[in-house]
């Protein structure tokens, strides 16, 4: 996985400005979240995104870019976990001050909530058995791949 990082001053610039054009909160999102001295960031488990470790704390990329954004604004982070059909209408009903977990931007989500900058990219690929295939992949030339179970196709 190709990963971009961005600094912590786009990142919490991005933010502030997702932030301070919710409907809801549209002039008191930045203000509020510096007189609460907590950033409440909504999460569904999206490994490498936001994974939960055997101890119980999250990790992850996007806890590692919330965390970053807290501590530039000098205030603590809180994880809320939620299932990741809830995320977008427990964010719109204030339940918590932005969501990270991997969220891509679409057309329809964009109507209703608003996105930072890309703050990174992942390559999505297939994987299959090649006995459930019937046949070597295509360009493969074979050598070595009978005794392998799996192999990945990508563009």
């Amino acid at each position: 996985m190709r990963a971009k990082m961005i600094s912590p001053t786009i990142l919490a610039f991005s933010a502030w400005l997702a932030l301070s054009l919710l409907p809801a909160r549209a002039d008191d999102s930045l203000k509020r979240i510096i007189d609460q001295k907590t950033l409440t960031v909504g999460v569904a488990l999206n490994p490498p995104w936001i994974l939960k470790k055997a101890d119980g704390k999250f990790a992850g990329y996007d806890v590692d870019l919330t965390s970053a954004l807290a501590s530039d604004l000098g205030v603590d982070l809180k994880l809320v976990e939620v299932p990741w059909n809830d995320l977008k209408t427990r964010l719109l009903k204030g339940d918590f001050d932005m969501i990270a977990a991997g969220y891509a931007s679409t057309p329809e989500r964009a109507r209703e909530v608003v996105f930072s900058n890309q703050t990174g990219t992942a390559d999505i690929r297939m994987v299959a058995t090649i006995a459930s295939l019937g046949k070597r992949p295509k360009g493969s030339s074979g050598a070595g791949i009978q005794d392998r179970r799996v192999v990945q196709f990508h563009r």
